[in-house]
């Protein structure tokens, strides 16, 4: 999954989520439910899209035919390919990205800056604040009227970690600045936060009367930071009044949390079939007898050789997978979209008309990354080895396959303008699981092999 499909899966989920909750949720009294609720779907909606439910996406069709696909071919030119890698590092995808993260590192420096002023506000702002908590720190001036109350208020704030809410909200929106829903969940937590602590309040034995009149009497303080909690908030007084003098909500009420249950299950299940059915489609072109032709690049050969090449199959028996190799639910076409991207025939082989085979074995870790490669066989010169290993330091992509050791095999191959093909020997590897051969075709005028 690239970087801008993750994204867009997130503010889906937000979005949802967030839906959801203001149609439902929102007007009930039961606070730390709606703050519990705000929480938890924040951390869904960026936790979702990277997960799979294991037996949703297990029957899923396509799996079974990337797996059944052997083998991966892909077209070599030492000068194109670093032409089409250059071109490709600058598209519209990458400066969307760039610009994405622009913004959000300069919300990021912004949001470190609030921090640093709330940790200062109790030596430096005095004057300024008469009353806010942030983390465990609380100041009330002791001149106010009213000071045990306010104290408790702000006390019940620093208590239940509210300031710890307020600093995730606020990186939520830095990941989705450009989602509504976003600053709607922002301002929203602040909300329940207040209503929380007046409940506290009241509970201590205070009248939602007089409490009110308290709310009111107090003259309100617009030089507030935005990470603190403080007792005089005048954008959200009317709200605070009013929830005070809300009838509690009923039990029956307690039902439609119940419904966040589904909700999340069904999120969890359209992340899953979407990863399982999207991947495939985007990497493989054209299927002949088992034979795949994948990601030719235009620059090196044209149309009528693609048309040539699909004619006119390599003749080889096409390898069969077992049924408890299907059954494993092994993607490794991130994988190969990589090396279709990123490799290179070997200019000095291919001048000398010499290909080879090359058996790769490399380690899945539980996080899918890619470690421990080396070569095993090799049956030509150096310079095949060494591109595949360059190749698969550059690698960063992650595979959603079980842990263990794979071996890959690649296969420089020469093709001229005739269709003649030179192939190296066969070669196999009698410990671990080959998953597939890629095929790394050089298009040469004529073939005139060397001897090695």
């Amino acid at each position: 999954m690239t970087f801008l499909g993750y994204l867009f899966q997130v503010n889906i989920y937000l979005i949802i989520f967030g839906l959801f909750y203001m149609l439902m949720l929102r007007r009930e009294t039961f606070h730390q439910l709606n703050r519990f609720y705000v929480l938890f779907s924040s951390i869904l909606s960026l936790i979702i899209p990277v997960l799979k439910i294991k037996g949703l996406n297990a029957s899923s069709n396509t799996a079974d035919i990337v797996r059944a696909w052997s083998k991966i071919y892909v077209a070599a030119n030492q000068s194109s390919m670093h032409e089409i890698t250059t071109n490709e590092s600058f598209s519209l995808g990458n400066y969307i990205v760039l610009f994405y993260f622009s913004i959000s590192l300069l919300l990021f420096g912004r949001l470190i800056y609030h921090i640093i002023l709330a940790i200062r506000l109790k030596t430096n702002s005095i004057k300024k604040i008469q009353a806010f908590s942030f983390f465990n720190q609380i100041y009330v001036d002791k001149d106010l009227a009213h000071f045990d109350t306010i104290y408790k208020h702000e006390q019940t704030h620093a208590k239940q970690y509210h300031s710890a809410d307020i600093i995730f909200i606020e990186l939520i929106c830095v990941l989705n600045w450009f989602n509504p829903m976003a600053y709607f969940y922002k301002k929203e937590i602040k909300h329940l936060h207040e209503f929380i602590a007046d409940a506290s309040i009241i509970a201590s034995g205070i009248s939602e009367k007089k409490y009110s009149k308290i709310l009111f009497g107090q003259s309100f303080d617009l030089n507030t930071n935005k990470l603190t909690n403080t007792f005089f908030n005048q954008s959200l007084l009317k709200r605070r009044i009013i929830m005070l003098n809300k009838k509690e909500s009923k039990r029956l009420a307690l039902f439609k949390y119940g419904l966040c249950t589904p909700i999340f299950l069904i999120a969890f299940s359209l992340s899953s079939f979407s990863i399982a059915e999207s991947a495939p489609a985007s990497n493989f072109i054209t299927k002949t007898n088992s034979i795949v032709i994948k990601e030719f690049f235009k620059p090196i050969i044209n149309s009528g050789q693609i048309k040539q090449q699909i004619s006119r199959p390599i003749t080889e028996k096409p390898s069969t997978m077992s049924d408890e190799a299907k059954n494993k639910e092994q993607f490794f076409s991130p994988l190969y979209t990589f090396l279709s991207r990123n490799l290179i025939f070997p200019a000095d082989a291919k001048e000398r008309g010499v290909v080879s085979k090359v058996l790769l074995r490399f380690e899945v870790g539980e996080s899918g990354v890619i470690s421990n490669y080396s070569v095993l066989k090799s049956t030509s010169i150096k310079s095949f080895e060494n591109e595949v290993i360059r190749v698969m330091k550059k690698n960063k992509v992650s595979l959603d396959v079980e842990k263990g050791s794979y071996n890959l095999i690649f296969n420089f191959i020469l093709r001229s303008d005739s269709g003649d093909i030179t192939e190296s020997q066969v070669i196999n590897s009698t410990e671990g699981e080959t998953i597939s051969e890629v095929v790394i075709i050089a298009f040469v005028n004529n073939i005139t092999p060397s001897n090695f």
